[in-house]
């Protein structure tokens, strides 16, 4: 493992330094900074966007779907981030959406869903529930 790590930044070193000889340096590092502020912005703004807004969530056909959507969005721009163009390279691709539909799809092969482990059929948990309003929030409360 040590050295795919070592292979790693040894490639992403020798491919600076092809990019800088090819666009010059400052050029290269106009890039390396551009990507960063495009990996921050896809944090920010899809990735936690994602898991802070549960309205969307229910208003969405596929909520698993979005749910996979974040932390491969937050990866990507984590990866934008790092400075290097091969992990600039995985970063945009998991950023494109129907690359995220098939990594998330090998990810949903190999993870079990809890409900299953528990014994649960047909996908139906029975149980009981209690609507709660709040005094100071109306919205919930039918027209009177």
């Amino acid at each position: 493992m040590r050295w795919l790590v070592l292979l790693y930044l040894v490639l992403e070193l020798w491919l600076l330094i092809k990019v800088g000889a090819a666009i010059g340096p400052l050029m290269t590092v106009a890039l390396l900074v551009a990507s960063a502020f495009l990996g921050v912005f896809f944090i920010r703004h899809q990735a936690l966007g994602v898991l802070f807004d549960p309205e969307r969530l229910m208003r969405e056909n596929n909520p698993e779907q979005i749910l996979l959507d974040a932390p491969l969005l937050a990866l990507g721009g984590l990866l934008l981030i790092l400075p290097g163009f091969i992990s600039d390279a995985v970063g945009l691709l998991l950023l494109l959406p129907w690359m995220r539909r098939r990594v998330a799809h090998r990810w949903a092969g190999r993870v079990v869903p809890v409900g299953r482990q528990q014994g649960m059929r047909d996908g139906v948990i029975e149980g009981e529930y209690t609507v709660v309003h709040r005094a100071d929030d109306d919205r919930h409360l039918p027209p009177q």
